[in-house]
């Protein structure tokens, strides 16, 4: 971590605050409450509605201490999670600091307890893991190309998002199910579920993505800039669905942080899940057997390969 943003609350002991060294035309502290607990504390130069932070955050109290000159606080229960705190602290100053009108900085702030409450409500982890990124790089770059094909509207309300139990997208005349995997450890996905290749309501098509990691180039983070491009400002329901989706899959824009590794698709290969193809049903599951995940080599489905039928 930079130092400059290492653990602020290391020397403080309980009922000492601390200014926040920030460029900034207001008042930011780092407490340590009368329970020793850690904290940030923003003061206002007038009152503050007490309704206007109601809701709390997984772990963290949010406080108001109303008055003529009104107090902020953020206070942590556990300080073993002080460095997902410190994150948000850093996030929430640094989008209002130097932002002048206090009622701007009101509705700033939040904006992005929104988005903080989201992130922690799922237990996410600020880093994404490379295996998740990858899951998320296949399916966005497949949501791209089904929004050119049917339109954005169908697209994204299509996409069910990471779910185990059932398939990634849900469209008009049929379920695709999308996997990836590295180009250089041979062609073969991990199936989830039995309900994950299940065509007992509509056609299955699986859609597999074949990866090369580069240095640089397209990364997740692209290509939810891109998705973004096909929405007009109106479309605030589906852009709602949209940040509901990747949160999800544990990214919340402006909160997840690098790095995020880049890809190179490699291949994309379509097939028909249909009678004959290499699955596991839930007819030939004995009885007591709740729960089953294998591997699918995908060179023995060479046969079902088709075009992807919208």
């Amino acid at each position: 971590m930079d130092s400059a943003r290492a653990n602020p609350w290391k020397d403080m002991i309980a009922q000492t605050k601390r200014r926040v060294d920030i460029q900034t035309y207001h008042d930011f502290f780092w407490i340590c409450d009368d329970d020793g607990h850690f904290g940030m504390m923003i003061q206002f130069g007038c009152p503050l509605i007490p309704e206007a932070f109601v809701d709390q955050m997984r772990g963290i109290s949010i406080v108001i201490q109303p008055a003529e000159n009104a107090m902020l606080y953020f206070i942590l229960h556990d300080k073993r999670d002080w460095e997902i705190f410190l994150a948000l602290c850093w996030d929430l100053l640094d989008h209002v600091a130097l932002v002048e009108e206090e009622n701007k900085i009101i509705e700033i702030l939040g904006k992005r307890i929104k988005r903080w409450q989201r992130f922690l409500s799922q237990e996410n982890q600020l880093i994404m893991p490379e295996r998740i990124q990858m899951g998320l790089f296949a399916e966005l770059s497949c949501l791209l190309e089904l929004i050119s094909a049917i339109g954005i509207l169908n697209a994204i309300t299509g996409w069910v998002g990471p779910d185990a139990d059932q398939k990634d997208f849900s469209l008009k005349n049929c379920f695709l199910e999308v996997k990836s995997y590295i180009s250089s450890k041979g062609s073969r996905v991990r199936i989830s579920s039995i309900g994950q290749l299940s065509d007992e309501i509509k056609p299955v098509y699986l859609l597999c993505y074949g990866l090369t990691r580069l240095a640089s180039g397209p990364h997740i983070t692209d290509l939810i800039k891109a998705i973004y491009q096909h929405m007009s400002p109106v479309d605030v329901q589906i852009s709602s669905i949209f940040e509901q989706r990747l949160s999800d899959y544990g990214f919340v824009e402006g909160i997840t942080q690098g790095p995020f590794f880049s890809y190179n698709i490699d291949s994309k290969k379509v097939y028909a899940v249909e009678e004959g193809f290499p699955r596991i049903k839930e007819s030939a599951i004995s009885e007591g057997i709740s729960a089953v995940k294998y591997t699918l080599e995908l060179s023995t489905c060479q046969v079902f390969e088709k075009m992807l039928q919208l």
